[in-house]
């Protein structure tokens, strides 16, 4: 088990910006096409707390940010706690997850 903060998720990154730009490609043409986290299971067997989950979400987008690189998130309804809106009930959005992202909830 590996404890992860700013300085190892920061290194994460900058070993895909080295990459690509050894190769010829400029950092910013990275995408980040999904990331997320799996909310905790009812059973508490796996996954994040919440305050976890949104603490890490906030941190690796503004990491990406940070660098210039585009990103997404992993979708729009899911069980998991990975999506924009809360899993039960009507589509609703996940007020948390919406400010860890930088997003504007309406």
């Amino acid at each position: 088990e590996q404890n992860w903060g700013p300085s190892q998720l920061e290194a994460s990154f900058r070993q895909a910006v080295d990459w690509a730009e050894a190769h010829g490609i400029p950092g910013r043409r990275l995408f980040m096409g999904e990331f997320g986290v799996i909310l905790i299971s009812a059973d508490g067997r796996m996954g994040a707390f919440d305050a976890d989950r949104l603490r890490y979400l906030e941190a690796v987008r503004q990491q990406a940010e940070r660098l210039a690189i585009p990103w997404s998130v992993w979708e729009f309804a899911n069980p998991h706690g990975m999506s924009l809106i809360l899993p039960d009930g009507p589509p609703v959005a996940d007020g948390g997850l919406v400010r860890a992202l930088g997003l504007a909830s309406q």
